[in-house]
C-alpha cells in the first residue's frame, strides 16, 4: 500500500477528520507519496493517467466502522455529512463495486441519518458482507 493509499484508507475509515486528511493528501502531492523529482515529461504523463484511477474502494466494513462511531456519539451528524461529501467527491475513492447497490443508497441517506436508521444500516451492511 502506498502512502497515498494509507491516507485515503484513513479517510474512508474516518481515522481523522476529512479536512485534516485532505490537507495531508495535498502535502503528499499527486504521486503516491514517492519522490519523483527525476521524472521526465513522459513519466509525468503516465503518472497523471494513473492519478485518474481510484486508489481505494470504500467497503461495507468501512461504512460500518464510521456508522458505529456515529451511533456511539463519537461523530456528529455534521461530521458524518462532511465525511460523506468528501468520500463521494474524492477522485481517489470509489464505492466497492460488489456492494455499490447498498452503499449508494446509504450515502444518499446520510444527510438526514438518525442513530436508529444508522443502526438499521449497520445491520443491513453486516448481513450483506
Amino acid at each position: 500500500m502506498t502512502h497515498r493509499e494509507s491516507i485515503l484508507r484513513a479517510l474512508v475509515r474516518y481515522d481523522r477528520p476529512p479536512d485534516e486528511v485532505l490537507v495531508e493528501l495535498d502535502e503528499c502531492g499527486p504521486e503516491s507519496g514517492e519522490a519523483g523529482d527525476g521524472e521526465d515529461e513522459a513519466g509525468d504523463e503516465a503518472g497523471e493517467e494513473e492519478e485518474e484511477q481510484p486508489d481505494i474502494a470504500l467497503t461495507p466494513d468501512d461504512a460500518i466502522a464510521v456508522l458505529t462511531r456515529f451511533v456511539e456519539g463519537d461523530l456528529t451528524t455534521d461530521e458524518l455529512d462532511r465525511w460523506s461529501d468528501v468520500v463521494r467527491d474524492h477522485d481517489g475513492v470509489v464505492l466497492d463495486s460488489d456492494h455499490r447497490h447498498l452503499l449508494e443508497p446509504l450515502f444518499d441517506e446520510i444527510p438526514e441519518l438518525t442513530t436508529v436508521v444508522a443502526e438499521a444500516w449497520i445491520a443491513r451492511l453486516d448481513q450483506d458482507v
